[in-house]
Order: structure tokens, then sequence, then C-alpha cells
């Protein structure tokens, strides 16, 4: 894993985050950083079945709304449509933007446009999904 955290802090000292500000203490493979109104998450882990490296790239967006959640759902639905790489998420009552991607043959470039787009993204529809659905209580 140690190339691989190589990668992914060089990916993310290019994007111009700092990443030594980045580091989560008492995780080694975990950066977290902010970019606009949007919290980004960076973690490396092996699967636990076959123990290939992976990275996923989140960022949490906001609790499911009290209200309209049809509409809202479908609008999750159709912006997963629109965007590549990332798609939102369901984890319990929580949404999130999410990529992942096994790092085997990974370089910098590729991590670096994983990371790029999920921030700008998370940036972008975060605040639109809670003015519009949460009535800003969410996040």
């Amino acid at each position: 894993m140690e190339q691989f955290k190589q990668i992914v802090e060089k990916a993310i000292a290019d994007l111009g985050y700092d990443v030594e500000k980045a580091r989560v203490e008492d995780k080694n493979y975990h950066w977290i950083f902010k970019e606009g109104s949007a919290t980004i998450a960076v973690e490396l882990f092996e699967l636990e079945t076959d123990k290939r490296p992976f990275i996923v790239v989140y960022s949490y967006m906001m609790t499911l709304p009290p209200n309209n959640l049809p509409e809202f759902l479908a609008e999750l639905l159709i912006l997963n449509s629109v965007m590549v790489v990332a798609s939102f998420m369901l984890e319990e009552n929580k949404i999130y933007l999410k990529a992942d991607r096994d790092l085997n043959g990974a370089d910098v470039e590729e991590i670096k446009y994983i990371i790029n787009k999920v921030a700008f993204y998370a940036d972008k529809w975060d605040d639109y999904l809670i003015n519009k659905y949460s009535d800003k209580i969410s996040k």
C-alpha cells in the first residue's frame, strides 16, 4: 500500500491541497480536505476477499430530506446519469458522492482525475441539494 500512498499524496499535492494538513493522524491511508463548501475524503484499503488495493474518494452531502423523497431520489438518479466517474450513493440515511477504483495500474494522473471530479461535483451539488430539499437543516 505504501507505493499507492505515494501516488495519492502526489496527486493531492499536484491538485493544490496541503498533504500534511490533509492526512488523518490516526489513519495511515486517509486524507481529508475542503473544496469550496464540500469536504472531500480519500481512503486506501484492501478488499477483504482478495486483498486488491482500492481507492475511494467521497464527500458527505446531506441526510435524506424529510420531504419530497421520491423527487429527491429521482433527481439523484438523473444527476448520476450526467456525471462521469462519481455517483451519489445512500448509506443508512446519508447521501454521499463517491468514486472508487482498483489501484492496480493506476497512476498519478488518473488519481488526480478521480479526486478532481469528486471535489468538483461535491462542491457543485452540495449547497444546491441542501437548499432545495432540506430547508438547510442537514449539512
